[in-house]
């Protein structure tokens, strides 16, 4: 939920909606079954206690069991955890519509693919790779994998986009560009702060 700061003010940019575990983190505990008490019917008659099903945990996709904890399930990659009756598993991709007030800011342990645009004013980082399938406006973008706007960003002076490795879009327009890799963008890059290691490939125009 949006947060209320001391001055009153309203933060619609950390709502937490994420939740995130890292490899080794505990997902699930399974607790020895144990004997029911006997209980009373209203009219005084006892009622036996029936016996409790025993269930195993189970192994899932990026969890397993703890090899110091028979009864833990611990995370075997780090991502968003899925909790099923008993087991879970753990995805290394968080997929979001679009990123604005609904969502707030994103910050992700695994990668990060958003279907529409990243609003203005807000920030995607992740671990691994960002997939933005719409634009990106005056936000702030973090990988530690590649990034990939298919639609163009539109930074107005205020966007950096920061990757470990390579950056790919259609366009970029007054942003920071940092890459440790390549940098491809296949129409234009102007009014841009451009930091690359590798190589940078434009295809119409650089400025």
């Amino acid at each position: 939920a949006p947060q209320v700061q001391e001055d009153g003010s309203v933060d619609y940019h950390e709502l937490n909606i994420v939740v995130t575990v890292e490899v080794g983190d505990p997902l699930m505990r399974k607790h020895l079954l144990e004997e029911g008490q006997p209980g009373m019917t209203v009219t005084g008659m006892s009622l036996p206690a029936e016996p409790g099903e025993d269930k195993s945990l189970k192994e899932n996709y990026g969890s397993e069991i703890s090899p110091e904890d028979p009864n833990l399930l611990i995370a075997k990659v780090a991502g968003k955890p899925i909790k099923g009756i008993n087991f879970v598993r753990v995805e290394k991709a968080f997929t979001v519509r679009e990123v604005g007030v609904e969502t707030g800011n994103i910050n992700f342990a695994g990668s990060v693919i958003v279907l529409g645009s990243v609003m203005d004013g807000f920030s995607v980082k992740a671990k691994g790779s960002i997939d933005v399938f719409g634009s990106v406006e005056g936000s702030n973008l973090e990988a530690g994998g590649n990034i990939w706007v298919r639609g163009g960003i539109v930074g107005h002076g205020r966007a950096k986009i920061i990757s470990q490795k390579s950056i790919k879009a259609k366009f970029i327009d007054n942003a920071m560009v940092v890459a440790n890799y390549d940098l491809m963008v296949a129409e234009y890059l102007q009014h841009c702060d451009t930091r690359v290691a590798g190589a940078v490939y434009v295809g119409i125009l650089g400025g």
